[in-house]
């Protein structure tokens, strides 16, 4: 097991497993898709809207790397 396994498995029995509920208006991104798919349809390429959240993500981590980091005592 993994130090982020043990600390997960910590969390959990610490917390209790709950799962956060998050809403967000995403109708641009579906937009977005739908271009994207038209446009590199001649190339076989799809995204999924996981490729559109994993790209959002590395571009917030970009420009603020601490939100990728953790604090230890």
């Amino acid at each position: 097991m993994t130090d982020f396994d043990n600390r997960l498995d910590a969390a959990a029995r610490i917390l209790g497993e709950r799962l956060p509920e998050l809403h967000a208006r995403v109708d641009d991104a579906v937009k977005l898709r739908s271009s994207l798919i038209e446009e590199w349809a001649s190339e076989g390429v799809r995204p999924s809207h996981t490729d559109l959240v994993v790209r959002a993500v590395a571009k917030v981590l970009r420009q603020h790397p601490l939100f990728n980091s953790e604090a230890r005592e």
